[in-house]
């Protein structure tokens, strides 16, 4: 199931012209791709500064991106409303809203008449860029950088902070703010090749380092059209988001053998269905020195997290807790008959059981799901304003 994409960046005023068409030519023909599957595009909305030898010619990326899901949409070519909702998802200030071209608001107009339209803006007195990012933030799940400065270096931490894979694309067209203290969007392109794990994963674990440098736009370069093809089998084949298990773990109790049943023949198929990759260390093989570090890791990095509370061990409520805290998509299973403590008891909670056939044990277990699995976090981040 194809995940949501963060395509952002920008160029100077005085770039190289022809590397900043060909680049728009690249945006637009990624996001053609990508829609077409079903995925959906995240994107900022303001204004258009364009290049100084040319007024038709833009040096920021989203209304590349917002022209291509309007004509895929159009086209047909493009789901108005998807698996993760409308093809289009846009965060901006109101301030920047208001900067929006006669031509740009006719395209906004259609996707929203066409239902692919998801926009919100900050709260009227909030015009901060690095508030609009974290909305941004929020929403996507694999960031595409070309070019820019201190805002796509700000984009790229707070998905690397999420565990989320960045792709950075080596183009040097500097920055519409001619700012970046660690080099911008390029430095950061540069800085993938030297340590290109610490960016994004592969399905296969096969190293990416090579995949990431046949997409530089340096020097002798592949058309567009060449570069955008490798860009989507490389988001094809990226690691899939984590949904990390935290379950009994002693082979030796009771319950054991059921717990082990409904988390191989439940709830893995259920949520590999969902585009998921179920993390059991049951199961995978243990990277970090210490187990117990590696499980809050793993935690930290997951975009859903299943608790199992069969058993009733101290560590699954303390992982459980630090879940909570996180702010991640939780939910809670138990094996039939189980009595939850206070407060845990409160939690919507899945009670299986093993008398029932596995098929029908998946279609419970889909429906608490449908329910449950889109709650709000515990408490909501405090607003002091808006």
């Amino acid at each position: 199931m194809p995940r949501t994409l963060h395509i952002t960046g920008s160029a100077g005023a005085d770039c190289d012209a022809v590397l900043l068409r060909e680049t728009h030519s690249f945006v637009d023909q990624v996001v053609s791709g990508w829609t077409s599957r079903g995925g959906t595009i995240v994107a900022g909305v303001a204004g258009s500064p364009t290049h100084q030898d040319d007024s038709d010619l833009s040096i920021i990326f989203d209304w590349t991106v917002i022209s291509a899901v309007a004509r895929a949409v159009r086209q047909g070519g493009a789901q108005s409303y998807g698996t993760n909702g409308p093809a289009l998802v846009l965060r901006g200030s109101r301030r920047a809203y208001e900067q929006v071209p006669e031509w740009g608001a006719a395209l906004l107009t259609d996707l929203t008449e066409a239902g692919a339209l998801d926009l919100r803006l900050l709260p009227d007195t909030w015009r901060s860029g690095a508030l609009v990012r974290r909305e941004q933030a929020d929403v996507g799940g694999i960031l595409m950088t070309l070019s820019g400065g201190a805002g796509v270096e700000d984009l790229v931490n707070l998905y690397a902070a999420n565990g989320r894979p960045v792709v950075p694309i080596d183009v040097s067209l500097g920055s519409s703010q001619r700012d970046g203290a660690q080099g911008g969007g390029t430095g950061l392109a540069r800085r993938a090749m030297s340590n290109p794990a610490a960016f994004l994963r592969l399905a296969d674990g096969s190293p990416p380092g090579a995949r990431l440098a046949a997409l530089s736009m340096g020097g002798v370069r592949p058309a567009p059209a060449v570069l955008a093809e490798r860009a989507l089998k490389l988001l094809n084949d990226l690691e899939l988001p984590r949904a990390f298990c935290v379950r009994l773990l002693n082979a030796d109790h009771e319950h054991f053998g059921d717990v082990e049943r409904f988390f191989r023949d439940v709830s893995d198929p259920v949520l590999s269905e969902t585009g998921l990759r179920v993390i059991d260390l049951s199961q995978e093989r243990q990277d970090g020195a210490w187990m117990n570090a590696e499980i809050f890791e793993h935690i930290y990095r997951s975009d859903t997290v299943l608790v199992d509370l069969t058993g009733q061990r101290p560590n699954c409520y303390m992982e459980l807790g630090y879940a909570l805290g996180r702010g991640h998509r939780i939910i809670v299973t138990a094996r039939a008959g189980e009595r939850l403590p206070f407060d845990a008891d409160k939690l919507p909670c899945h009670f299986w059981s093993t008398a029932q056939p596995s098929r029908e044990s998946q279609d419970l277990l889909r429906e608490h799901l449908r329910k449950f699995g889109t709650r709000a976090p515990l408490v909501a981040a405090a607003r002091l304003v808006g």
